[in-house]
C-alpha cells in the first residue's frame, strides 16, 4: 500500500464496545420487566431504526444538533412502539452513560500502543464531549476531531469533518488511514481521498456503492495491512 503517515480511528463499535453495554442500558429502561431476549431484540430494532433517524434530523436540524437530543427525540418515538413508558430525555441520558463506560475491545489497546511506534494517530468521532471524555483518560491521540466541536458529522454532504483533519496535517489524504465501522466512516473519507479501512467485526454485508479499499475482522489485521504486524 502507498506510504501512510496517519493512522485516524473511529471510537465507538471500533475501539470501545457499546454494543456490550446493551444489557446495562434495558435494565435501566425496562426495570422488572427486563430479560436478555428482550435487551437483544429491542437492540436490534434499535440497529436498524436509529440510523434513518439520526441521517433524518441532522439533514432538517436548523444548525448543528448533538447526538443526546437525537437520542431523546428517537426514544420519544421509538420507546412507545414497544409498549414502554419511559421518559425519553432520561433514557437519552442513560445512552450517554453507557457510551462513557463501555470497555475497549480487546484488540485495542495493543494497537493504539504498537501503532503510536510508526504513525501520528488521531481520533475522529460522531459524538458529544460528554461521552468520550473518560476515554480520552486512557488513551492518547494527538489529535481530537469530534463532531460536537466542528459542528458537523462524518456524513456530511460537504465532508467537513474529513476536511479538517486533512487541513490540520498539510499532507496528501491517501497518506491519512482512516479506520471505522461504519458507512459514513467510508463514505466520508473516501469522497475526500483519505485511505479508508472498514473495520466489520460482525462479518456482514457489505451494500453500498463505495467501497473500502480494505476490510478487517479486527484492528489487528488492519495493523497488518499497516505493514506493523502484531505478534
Amino acid at each position: 500500500m502507498s506510504l501512510i503517515d496517519v493512522v485516524s480511528v473511529d471510537l465507538f463499535q471500533t475501539l470501545i464496545d457499546v454494543n456490550s453495554m446493551r444489557y446495562y442500558l434495558w435494565r435501566k429502561i425496562l426495570g422488572e420487566n427486563y430479560s436478555e431476549a428482550l435487551a437483544n431484540e429491542y437492540t436490534k430494532q434499535w440497529g436498524r431504526l436509529f440510523p434513518d433517524h439520526f441521517n433524518n434530523a441532522v439533514s432538517k436540524a436548523d444548525g448543528f444538533l448533538c447526538l443526546k437530543p437525537i437520542f431523546e427525540r428517537f426514544n420519544a418515538e421509538f420507546l412507545p412502539q414497544l409498549g414502554i413508558n419511559f421518559n425519553p430525555e432520561h433514557a437519552a441520558q442513560i445512552h450517554v452513560e453507557i457510551h462513557r463506560m463501555a470497555p475497549p475491545y480487546e484488540d485495542t489497546e495493543v494497537f493504539l500502543e504498537t501503532m503510536r511506534e510508526y504513525f501520528t494517530i488521531c481520533l475522529i468521532t460522531d459524538s458529544d464531549n460528554e461521552m468520550i471524555l473518560p476515554h480520552l483518560d486512557k488513551y492518547r491521540f494527538d489529535q481530537i476531531f469530534i463532531s460536537e466541536r466542528l459542528k458537523t458529522y462524518k456524513s456530511d454532504p460537504e465532508n467537513r469533518m474529513f476536511q479538517a483533519v486533512i487541513s490540520h496535517y498539510s499532507i496528501p489524504p491517501e497518506r491519512i488511514f482512516h479506520i471505522g465501522d461504519m458507512y459514513s466512516d467510508i463514505m466520508g473519507a473516501s469522497k475526500v481521498g483519505i485511505t479508508t479501512c472498514w473495520l466489520n467485526r460482525e462479518g456482514k454485508n457489505w451494500n453500498y456503492s463505495i467501497k473500502p479499499d480494505y476490510e478487517v475482522e479486527s484492528l489487528l489485521e488492519a495493523a497488518d495491512i499497516l505493514g506493523k504486524p502484531i505478534k
